[in-house]
């Protein structure tokens, strides 16, 4: 009895015989390449001789050589030989085994150690999440696993450790090429998808208007919204926000919650670089700003000091034209809407009767941060002074042109002592828009 084992050198299993008809040994063990001679002592008659299959290998083959007339019939499924020997004869028999092998999936994803569980079919079946395998043992030959692809990742990558198998991304296959007692393994590699995430904040919190965005991530949003961009394979993105100065914002800051990540104010653009299984949020906060008129005004009938100018009209160049308001009746115009960091002129169109004691126009640069409804507006505070009109009639009492103020000359806050004179009977000098202050008149009375 022979004893031949695919692979060559049967890795070093041991297989177990056992016989019929008065053999000795009755029981035996070879190895590869390993024989069991009984020599010329065996009594002509029957025979039988079994094989033990051992758990990893097949009985492929039994053939047997015979002379001298005796006769050998093998039956592999039984792994038994029946022998008839005769007086002159020979029985010589081969017992081939080939060892079975295995094929194994293995599972890998990126992100590492994500929990995401994946289904594979054929020869290699069940669900596999990152790190875990799957085998199957199997006689040589061709076999295939495929993997269910789940929604939100993509396979990058099937590499076997064998060079007659391989993988196909396409079809989401490993093919195995098994041969005796081998052992061959298909890796598949996912990774995972990401999503970008444009988030909108104004200063002051709450502030209106919707802004507009293009790019990978794109939309229109308000403070608070946000544009949330799934389902992307790792790289880099882009979105960029439409200039926001036309509303009355500028662009402060773009902040990404990711160190690859980064946002440029002067293009007004975040760039996304997101890598597998990644959520990148970029903020972009606007400020605005707004200006707050104080106009105050002297009113001996509501006492001494200053108070509120209800009614006063001022225009407010916001760089994008020109916007008009009124004080209310605490004195009081908000304009809002402003870009900070910008110029921007408040005129007051003084009213009749009024003369301006402030600086008029005011140029204010807007700090932000505020609306007419929250925040702190910037000011700017206008003060006017009332105006007086003196009026000097000068009468002949003896009988008209029998007297004449021949000189009248005043002085005082809003008078250089101009001649006002001569005034004939019933002749009137008027001086107007007289500040407050002390008047000095000197009349020349000449008969």
């Amino acid at each position: 009895m022979r004893k031949q084992t695919d692979p060559e050198g049967g890795l070093g299993q041991s297989f177990d015989y056992t016989t019929t008809g008065g053999l000795s040994p009755a029981g035996f063990s070879l190895m590869d390449n390993e024989v069991q001679d009984y020599g010329n002592v065996v009594l002509a008659g029957d025979y039988s001789v079994t094989e033990t299959v051992p758990a990893g290998w097949d009985l492929t083959d039994i053939s047997c050589l015979t002379t001298g007339g005796s006769l050998a019939s093998a039956n592999v499924g039984t792994g038994t030989v029946d022998i008839t020997i005769t007086p002159d004869g020979s029985v010589d028999c081969t017992y081939t085994n080939a060892a079975r092998g295995n094929i194994v999936i293995a599972k890998v994803t990126d992100p590492t150690g994500d929990p995401a569980s994946f289904t594979f079919t054929g020869d290699v079946s069940g669900s596999l999440s990152d790190g875990g395998s799957a085998s199957v043992e199997v006689v040589p030959g061709n076999y295939s696993s495929t993997e269910t692809v789940p929604a939100g990742w993509d396979l990058t990558n099937i590499s076997c450790d064998d060079g007659d198998s391989s993988g196909d991304i396409g079809t989401a296959t490993a093919t195995f090429a098994v041969g005796a007692g081998e052992t061959v393994t298909c890796t598949f590699t996912n990774v995972k998808r990401g999503t970008i995430i444009v988030e909108k904040q104004t200063n002051p919190d709450g502030a209106p208007g919707n802004f507009t965005f293009t790019g990978d991530a794109a939309g229109i949003i308000s403070d608070g919204g946000q544009i949330v961009v799934g389902n992307l394979v790792p790289g880099a993105y882009s979105s960029t926000e439409d200039d926001p100065t036309g509303q009355g914002y500028r662009l402060d800051s773009i902040a990404c919650d990711d160190t690859d990540s980064s946002g440029d104010v002067m293009t007004l653009t975040a760039s996304f670089v997101l890598d597998a299984g990644e959520t990148v949020t970029c903020t972009f906060t606007n400020s605005t700003g707004a200006i707050q008129i104080s106009k105050t005004a002297k009113d001996a009938s509501q006492g001494a000091g200053l108070h509120p100018h209800a009614g006063v009209s001022f225009n407010v160049d916001t760089g994008a034209g020109i916007v008009a308001t009124v004080t209310d009746a605490s004195g009081l115009a908000c304009i809002d809407g402003l870009v900070p960091g910008v110029n921007h002129t408040v005129t007051e169109i003084v009213p009749t009767g009024y003369a301006a004691a402030s600086l008029n126009p005011q140029v204010v640069n807007v700090s932000g941060g505020a609306t007419c409804a929250s925040g702190t507006p910037d000011s700017a505070d206008f003060i006017n002074d009332p105006l007086s009109k003196i009026t000097i009639t000068f009468d002949s009492l003896a009988g008209p042109g029998i007297t004449v103020a021949t000189s009248v000359t005043c002085t005082g806050p809003s008078a250089d002592g101009s001649e006002q004179g001569p005034l004939s009977d019933g002749q009137s000098a008027m001086l107007t828009d007289l500040l407050e202050g002390v008047y000095t008149c000197v009349i020349v009375v000449d008969p």
